[in-house]
């Protein structure tokens, strides 16, 4: 959450996060979204920076206060740039994701790549048929076995090294093999991250979220 605080670094955002300002009622979702509110607010229309105050942090929540201080250099709510300082009064809440948290505070893990799911490990294929579960559609056919695909990866590789000629094809297929698994053991093991939902209720919140937001089609009911 500091590390959040101190550089705005969106890495930090989830990517179904909901960012509100409460006296205007605009919202802005998603990591992307947010993100590119930042950058407008700090560095287009002000070159400004948070100044923190005061810091409460919880396990789940967090709540700064402090002030919005800098220069007004750009368009901003139609009125063009003044060149005039600012110094605004702020306050805002988290609600903190607890994978990305716990990642921010552990030492010494820069480059780990880690899986914030379910705790149960799960195929490609399962993960895809949870979505078609909840969307109420059919759900995808069983694919090809893995070896086929760990062969022409392999091959691909040694294309790639000796010519530097990418095989697109294999890597983005590679992934949906058979056998392929995600699991979050390694976050439980050394982040003490302890998820709470199952993989069919996470997609089922995931899915909701997506078709709130209106980026998929209505569920389909029989």
């Amino acid at each position: 959450m500091m590390a959040y605080l101190q550089n705005r670094d969106v890495q930090y955002i989830a990517e179904d996060a909901l960012f509100k300002n409460m006296s205007t009622g605009e919202e802005y979702r998603g990591r992307a979204e947010i993100g590119g509110l930042l950058h407008y607010m700090y560095q287009v229309a002000f070159d400004a920076i948070a100044e923190v105050k005061n810091v409460v942090i919880t396990e789940d929540k967090a709540m700064f206060d402090g002030y919005f201080k800098g220069r007004h250099i750009g368009a901003y709510n139609g009125l063009a740039a003044t060149q005039k300082e600012v110094n605004v009064p702020l306050c805002v809440t988290y609600d903190l994701a607890d994978g990305l948290i716990r990642c921010a505070m552990t030492p010494r893990i820069e480059g780990r790549q880690y899986v914030l799911g379910a705790g149960a490990s799960s195929t490609m294929a399962g993960f895809a048929a949870s979505i078609a579960g909840v969307l109420g559609v059919p759900a995808p056919r069983p694919g090809l076995p893995a070896a086929p695909f760990r062969a022409a990866q392999r091959a691909a590789a040694l294309v790639f090294r000796l010519t530097g000629v990418a095989s697109a094809y294999v890597h983005d297929r590679e992934v949906l093999v058979a056998d392929k698994r995600a699991t979050s053991a390694r976050a439980r093991a050394e982040l003490g991250y302890d998820p709470r939902a199952s993989v069919d209720e996470a997609v089922r919140a995931m899915v909701d979220g997506f078709l709130a937001a209106g980026q998929l089609p209505a569920r389909r009911t029989a």
